[in-house]
C-alpha cells in the first residue's frame, strides 16, 4: 500500500490553487485593459469582462492551460516534497483544486457547460500525475553517471 505524504499534497495542492488564482487575475486584468472596462463601474466591468471571456476561445484556451499548469506544478511539487510513492501524492495533489471545482460546480457559479466543467474535473489529477511524472524523469536525468 502506498504512503500519502498529508505535508506533499497539501502544499502541492495549495502551490497549484495559488498559482491558478494568481493567473486567473492576471488574465482578467488582461482582459479588461483590452476591453476598457479597466475604470468602468463593477457590475458593467464583470459582466463585459465575464461575456468578453466566455465567447473567446484564446482566452478559454489560456484558462485552461493555466489550470493544467498549475496542475502539473502542484503534482510536481508534491512528488518532490513526499519523496516517496511520487506518483500517488503527485494525482492526490489535485483533491483541492477539485473539491473548489465541485464547490463551483454545485453552486453554479461556473459559466462553462457541464460537459466542460467534468471533463476539466477529470483531467485535474492527471496533470497532477504528469507533475510527478516529470519529477521522477528530472530526478533519474540529475542522479545518471556523465559519462561524457
Amino acid at each position: 500500500m502506498s504512503r500519502l505524504s498529508a505535508k506533499a499534497i497539501v502544499i502541492g495542492g495549495l502551490a497549484g490553487i495559488l498559482t491558478s488564482g494568481l493567473g486567473a487575475v492576471l488574465l482578467v486584468s488582461l482582459v479588461m485593459s483590452r476591453l476598457g472596462t479597466l475604470h468602468s463601474t463593477r457590475s458593467h466591468a464583470h459582466t463585459t469582462v465575464a461575456l468578453a471571456m466566455q465567447r473567446s476561445g484564446p482566452v478559454q484556451a489560456a484558462e485552461l492551460l493555466l489550470g493544467f499548469g498549475s496542475s502539473v506544478l502542484g503534482g510536481y511539487i508534491a512528488a518532490r516534497l513526499s519523496g516517496h510513492d511520487e506518483l500517488v501524492n503527485a494525482a492526490c495533489s489535485s483533491l483541492i483544486c477539485l473539491s473548489v471545482g465541485i464547490l463551483s460546480l454545485a453552486s453554479g457559479h461556473d459559466s462553462q457547460s457541464l460537459i466542460v466543467q467534468v471533463l476539466i474535473l477529470l483531467a485535474s489529477p492527471l496533470f497532477g500525475l504528469f507533475g510527478g511524472y516529470l519529477h521522477q524523469l528530472w530526478t533519474r536525468r540529475s542522479s545518471a553517471p556523465n559519462l561524457a
